[in-house]
């Protein structure tokens, strides 16, 4: 790659003037010191000098060779720099095998192609298939040193082809015989060159046209009489006008033609449809002549294979029999000169296609086919939207015949044109029978008013009204509802609503036999806590009194103490019905926004000797959902009655913990209460868990009244209890309330 320098010689100098003074040196050295040496002394001083001479020998040759390689590192770099940033586009190839050893940044960008898939190319791959003989004849004889091989063709990435002017040099690269070279884009000059040429052939054809004229001219003048040379003259002067004028229409005319040309051309190239056509080179053979750019974008063949295969427009045909419709087609074209089919086709990338192909036959004066035209049009995507639409219209057939709805089709005085199968099933009626008498006649009872019934047809509002309609089986309450077409039409849209209303009714009759029976159990339960409570009282009053009398009779003192137990657990239950009936009776009292935070504060005092005494871990988690809009009363109740229950049924065997954290999930919010105490046995117990009066723990302290207090306050705020247990393990219990759908400020 690089000339060889002096630095190979200026080595072996130093390396050699080292060594000479070295063995000087040694020398004079060892003889001062053999005189005073034994033999010993004399072995081991020869080994050392000869030991130090080839450490100091070999460091010197590592730091010679070192700089060396730094010099040759730094020309490298910038030998390499000089090629990838040359302005012009340069590579380096093997002259053995052709391919690409090199490139650099203007080849890239020249050509499209990547440095690593240019590496992955030969210079055949960048040059017309016709040029490759040339290039390898070149390749034979390559000459040393720098020469330029003249202008040659290349091909781009994208197919384009350019000229370009090379300049080569033969060299070694890494030891493979290569050629640098340099490529100068020179295009736009031979393309300038080409036109100036052409422009020269034309005025040399156009003068030697003229000459001849003019010399057919002057044979002519010559012949003539020698009366008309007296008006020779004129005649040259008429006849140098006439043949300016000429000129200047024939220019005209060709610049016409060319206008006409290229604008042709421009329509034909942007047409998204196929253009083609072909000349008649037998009876029934083809010769295609012309295709534009579209036909590649239909069925993926260019222009030049159609040109070279003349039965491709056939071979691509998708049907059963194409040279049966060719047949066809060409009987049809001799008849009326235009055929139109439309067919699919399969594309050279295999794909199934629609189109539309419409042929006109040109014949000459005889009545023989000469031409064919044709224009080939791509309709796959308005096949897939008409057969999405059949699809679409069948769906939406089968969703109203199967809808549980009565469809029809009205026009604004009441007159039917499409009722759906339901309407057959509820009127008793097939689709033959209606139209034959009008469907205000056919359909809705005398009794009502006809002018009644067309103003709610016309009104079209949208709205839904019943109706009894007459039916073979009798009268049927529809629901109606009327929605306007912009064609002025209706579509009304029915709703059998008989067992609705029959529904209703049975529904009305038990929500007022519910009433008298809620009205009974009030009155009842009223009766019962109010009117009971001073009897009871009055007995709890007697019995104090009668406990302040001596009895000496063991057996009424075993009585009385029992009468006393009874009257006691009376009162209770009274009390109990009354706090009961409170709460069922006074849950329209109004809501508000409470923190939760603080209400727990309260709770918290509240229980503060039981929480002191039994060291109990409470945890906290209000940032989830910190505000609740509630009744104050019956949340601070149900929170009260958990955290009460979580404490009292507590694990003898480890430190009570309790959690209790907010949430907020699926438009519900919430709160749970966890602890880890002596748990319930839902299997067992489950179904009796909120019933009043149950208790599953005998040995603690209670009535199994909380937790069908908690549960009547949840259902009275709209909410939900969910609790999940295992004995032993602790016990959780799950608040969910309705999310509000306002928040607090």
């Amino acid at each position: 790659m690089f000339r060889k320098s002096g630095q190979s010689l200026k080595i072996t100098l130093i390396y050699t003037l080292l060594g000479v003074a070295w063995i000087y040196g040694s020398t004079v050295l060892f003889n001062a010191y053999v005189d005073n040496a034994n033999e010993r002394h004399i072995t081991i001083l020869s080994v050392l000098m000869r030991l130090s001479f080839v450490l100091l020998s070999g460091l010197l040759l590592y730091i010679l060779l070192n700089s060396f390689h730094v010099t040759l590192q730094r020309k490298v770099a910038e030998y390499e720099k000089l090629f990838m940033k040359n302005p012009n586009a340069m590579w380096v190839y093997d002259l053995n095998t052709l391919s690409f050893l090199a490139v650099n940044e203007a080849a890239v960008r020249e050509y499209g192609y990547t440095e690593k898939e240019f590496l992955a190319r030969t210079i055949r791959d960048i040059r017309p298939a016709e040029d490759i003989p040339r290039l390898e004849q070149s390749i034979l004889g390559i000459p040393q040193g720098v020469y330029s091989s003249g202008i040659w063709r290349h091909v781009k990435k994208d197919g384009t082809l350019i000229w370009v002017q090379i300049t080569s040099y033969a060299l070694d690269w890494n030891g493979k015989r290569a050629e640098l070279i340099l490529s100068q884009n020179v295009t736009e000059r031979v393309k300038f060159e080409q036109q100036l040429h052409e422009l020269n052939i034309n005025l040399e054809e156009k003068i030697i046209e003229r000459t001849r004229q003019l010399d057919e001219a002057n044979h002519a003048l010559a012949s003539t009489n020698e009366e008309l040379i007296t008006t020779n003259e004129e005649l040259l002067s008429t006849n140098d006008q006439l043949s300016a004028a000429q000129e200047k229409i024939q220019e005209q005319a060709n610049d016409l033609v060319r206008q006409s040309q290229q604008k042709l051309s421009s329509i034909l190239s942007t047409l998204k449809d196929m253009v083609w056509s072909a000349k008649f080179i037998g009876m029934r053979e083809i010769q295609i002549d012309f295709v534009n750019n579209a036909a590649e974008e239909i069925f993926g063949y260019s222009a030049q294979e159609f040109y070279d295969n003349n039965n491709l427009l056939v071979e691509c045909m998708l049907v059963d029999d194409p040279i049966g419709i060719t047949d066809a087609m060409h009987q049809q074209l001799l008849a009326k000169s235009y055929t139109e089919i439309e067919h699919m086709i399969l594309s050279k990338q295999r794909k199934q296609k629609w189109i539309t192909s419409r042929i006109w036959m040109t014949k000459d004066y005889t009545g023989k086919p000469v031409r064919l035209d044709g224009i080939i049009t791509d309709i796959t995507l308005r096949k897939k939207a008409e057969h999405e639409l059949i699809r679409q219209k069948e769906a939406l057939q089968r969703l109203i015949d199967n809808l549980p709805l009565i469809i029809a089709l009205f026009d604004v005085h009441g007159n039917i044109s499409f009722i759906n199968r339901f309407w057959e099933s509820t009127f008793q009626q097939d689709d033959g029978a209606i139209g034959k008498e009008h469907i205000l006649q056919q359909f809705f009872p005398r009794n009502l008013s006809i002018n009644e019934t067309i103003d709610f047809i016309r009104s079209r509002d949208g709205e839904w009204h019943d109706f009894k309609i007459k039916t073979p089986s009798g009268l049927v309450d529809i629901s109606w509802c009327m929605i306007p077409l912009s064609d002025n039409s209706i579509i009304g849209i029915g709703q059998d609503i008989s067992l609705r209303k029959k529904q209703e009714e049975e529904k009305s009759k038990l929500l007022q036999q519910l009433v008298m029976h809620n009205n009974d159990l009030l009155q009842f339960s009223f009766i019962a806590s109010h009117n009971l409570r001073g009897p009871v009282a009055t007995m709890m009053g007697l019995s104090k009194l009668i406990e302040m009398q001596p009895v000496e009779n063991p057996e009424l003192t075993t009585l009385l103490n029992h009468l006393f137990t009874s009257v006691t657990k009376l009162n209770e239950v009274i009390k109990d019905l009354t706090k009961i009936l409170e709460i069922r009776g006074d849950h329209y009292q109004s809501k508000q926004w409470l923190d939760i935070a603080d209400l727990y504060k309260s709770i918290q005092e509240t229980l503060a000797l039981q929480l002191t005494g039994g060291e109990i871990e409470i945890q906290t988690d209000f940032s989830a959902y910190a505000h609740f809009f509630t009744i104050k009363t019956y949340f601070y109740s149900i929170l009260y009655n958990l955290v009460s229950n979580a404490i009292k049924y507590r694990s003898p065997h480890r430190r009570p913990v309790i959690e209790i954290k907010t949430f907020r999930s699926n438009g519900h919010v919430g709160f749970f209460v966890r602890d880890n105490g002596i748990g319930i046995d839902l299997e067992q117990f489950g179904n009796k868990l909120f019933t009043l009066y149950q208790r599953f723990h005998l040995d603690v302290e209670g009535k199994g009244l909380g937790l069908y207090l908690v549960r009547t306050q949840v259902n009275a705020l709209n909410g939900s209890i969910d609790v999940v247990s295992k004995p032993g393990q602790g016990t959780t219990f799950t608040v969910s309330f309705p999310a509000p759908s306002v928040m607090p400020d």
